[in-house]
């Protein structure tokens, strides 16, 4: 049983094998605010008809889409799966350090690349009641870190359809550490060079 308000709701993802095709989320995300929502689009006949109002039979929904953005903080952990599908980038793992595991992005084509997702929004009664969203594509993005804050993403979608008609699959969160801003740092000139896809600064000085 979930906790009757909207501080028991969750939100999880997954890569679509698909496009348009949902699968069950397999990554979730500790969330600060989304607005997902179904959009329909309807067509009403304005014939007369020898009355004084609209038919329903003469109504007829052409169009269902959906949109909305997702705010959260970004971990260390688990950020790649987005960075994929934001700039079109293919996943490279490295080891550098044992224990360590380094992704290396490159932009390419988001052509074919979208997510499904499934909110968990509880009633009153703590019942939890899922919407499932299939064919999300990001449209706008953002990476903000302010002094002495977590560094956030936010994110806008734009998908295919809501489903409410599906079961809930529960939460389950990665072991992730928060980025700050006390633990960034800005380099000032230097010579950027690159190897392997991967870009470091030499010569630069680092601002305190």
């Amino acid at each position: 049983m979930a906790i009757p308000s909207g501080l028991g709701a969750t939100i999880g993802f997954v890569q679509e094998a698909v496009v348009g095709t949902y699968l069950t989320p397999t990554r979730w995300v500790q969330f600060d605010k989304e607005a997902l929502k179904l959009k329909k689009k309807a067509l009403q006949g304005a014939g007369l008809h020898g009355g004084l109002y609209e038919l329903a039979l003469r109504r007829v929904y052409t169009n269902r889409m959906t949109d909305g953005p997702v705010d959260f903080d970004i971990t260390d952990r688990g950020l790649g799966l987005f960075l994929s599908n934001m700039i079109g980038s293919t996943v490279i793992l490295g080891t550098p350090v044992t224990g360590v595991t380094l992704q290396t992005h490159a932009a390419g084509s988001v052509n074919g690349k979208t997510l499904a997702c499934q909110v968990g929004r509880p009633s009153t009664d703590g019942t939890m009641n899922p919407f499932s969203y299939n064919g999300l594509k990001v449209v706008d993005w953002e990476i903000s870190c302010a002094v002495e804050q977590f560094a956030k993403l936010a994110l806008t979608f734009d998908g295919w359809d809501e489903v409410t008609s599906g079961g809930y699959t529960a939460a389950s969160f990665l072991a992730a550490n928060p980025l700050t801003f006390a633990g960034g740092t800005v380099i000032l000139g230097g010579v950027v060079t690159t190897s392997t896809g991967i870009a470091s600064v030499a010569g630069g000085v680092t601002v305190p």
